[in-house]
This record gives C-alpha cells, structure tokens and sequence, in this order.
C-alpha cells in the first residue's frame, strides 16, 4: 500500500502488502438513437498482515472482503454530437471478518451528457445521488451528492489539455469512520515535442472527509515525464513526482511530503 493510504501507524516496519483480484464484463446494444449498457464488477482484496516495530503484529485480516457492482446505463443521442445518459449502479461490500461487521448496500443515481462542442473540444459529465447503508447499525449511512466529469481540449493537432472532477464515497478501513466521501480535480497537459516524444504535466488535488470521525486529509500531487517511442514495441520514460498530504482533525493522520524521480521501460506485443 502506498503511505498515503492512512490505514496504519507511522510504527510499521513496512508497508502493508495486498492481494487484489478484479473480473469484469459489459454488453453494450445500439437501437436506433439509442444504446442501453449493463455491466457487472467483481473484486476481492486480501490484505497481509504488519509488523510494528518492537511491537506486535499489526493485523489486517478484518479488511478483507468482496465487492461486486452492477451498473446500467441508457444513451439517448438527441445529434450526432452530443448524447443524454442516465446511469444506475448498485453496490455491495461483504468483509470476511463480521467483527467488526462493515458488510454494505449502496446505490448511484447519475444523469448527464457525452458532447463534441468542435473538433477541439470533447468530454462527459455526469451529476447525481449516492447511498450507501452499512449492516452494523454502529456505522451510519451516507447519502449525498456525487458527480464526475472530463473534459479534453485540444488547442493544436500535438496539445491535449485534460480537465478531470470526481465526487463520490468509498470505503474506509479507519475506527468507526463509515465510510470517506472524496472529491478531487485534475488538470494534465501533453504534448508532442516530436512524433515519437511526449513531454506531460498533471496536477491533482484530493480531499477526503472521514463520514463519523473528525479527520480530514487533503493530498495534492505534481507529475511532469516524458516518453521516447522508441519504436512500435518499446516506450522509454522519465518522471518526476512530488506528493504532499496535510491531515486535520482529532483523528488526524501524518503530514508528509514526497519526492519521486521515476525511470521505465515498456514493452508492447
């Protein structure tokens, strides 16, 4: 896991290892002016335990669970550049462990449109309603807003400029938080310096408010690479990545910052 995951003490000899498992499959029909969507997402986490120095073993074994979505969605096309959507999702979450019992049920309700404003301008955006209800009447539910969107513009034929925007609840493995309801931004620009180097730059900023604590993280992360195609099977790169969280509230976490200087290799078949 990475540190800014906030579930373990600063004490841990290392960070917590984890296995995750993850098998999808939509279908997708087109009628007329119309396409109707359903898909169905199933994943398993299986978090190791911890060792806190010159302590005991820092157990992780009640965080483990199952996760498995449903999703459909209709797309009505009202012109060949721009399409309405309306989309539900339903949720389930069952841990292995029933103390404590984190075993949930939750829904999301979106509606929104896909568009071409020109050939420069493209995206989707899509604004609703979120529940999520939890079976142990000692974590309370959490409703709210939710919305996403992304937006890409492109002011020349080698410039991408991308404008992301998340608002939505995910799980929490923290006291007696519930849940964390996370909103978050992201700005990245790319661009074609030559046709096989891709200079990038992103700035991300999230916010997680802890439902039922007084905790509050805020992370924000500046990324710039560049990529050499080398050729049709080998792409080189080279990034730099600063990372920095700032932790409020009784239930606070740590405030740290991190610097990252990255190198890859991948290979295409």
């Amino acid at each position: 896991e990475s540190r800014f995951a906030g579930n373990g003490p600063a004490t841990l000899q290392e960070p917590i290892e984890y296995d995750f498992t993850r098998a999808g499959t939509a279908i997708v029909r087109n009628v007329n002016r119309i396409r109707a969507t359903l898909g169905v997402d199933y994943m398993n986490y299986d978090f190791k335990d911890g060792q806190i120095i010159a302590g005991p073993v820092f157990d992780q074994d009640f965080r483990d669970y199952d996760g498995f979505d449903i999703m459909g969605r209709l797309d009505y096309a009202v012109s060949p550049d721009t399409a309405l959507f309306g989309s539900v999702t339903h949720r389930t979450r069952e841990y292995d462990q029933s103390t404590p019992n984190r075993d949930s049920e939750g829904w999301r309700y979106l509606v929104g449109a896909n568009f071409d404003l020109s050939a420069k301008i493209r995206g989707e955006v899509g604004v609703g309603y979120s529940s999520t209800d939890y079976d142990n009447p000692a974590f309370s539910s959490i409703d709210g807003f939710s919305a996403y969107g992304q937006l890409e513009w492109f002011p020349t034929q080698i410039t991408t400029v991308t404008l992301r925007g998340l608002r939505d609840t995910v799980e929490s493995d923290i006291g007696t938080a519930s849940g964390i309801e996370r909103s978050g931004a992201t700005f990245r620009i790319d661009h074609e310096l030559r046709r096989d180097v891709v200079l990038s730059g992103q700035y991300n900023y999230e916010q997680d408010d802890y439902d039922a604590i007084d905790r509050q993280d805020d992370v924000s992360r500046f990324e710039v690479g560049a990529d050499w195609y080398v050729n049709r099977l080998v792409t080189a790169g080279v990034g730099y990545e600063r990372v920095s969280q700032n932790s409020d509230g009784l239930a606070r976490d740590r405030d740290f910052d991190v610097n990252r200087v990255m190198f890859n290799l991948t290979l295409r078949r």
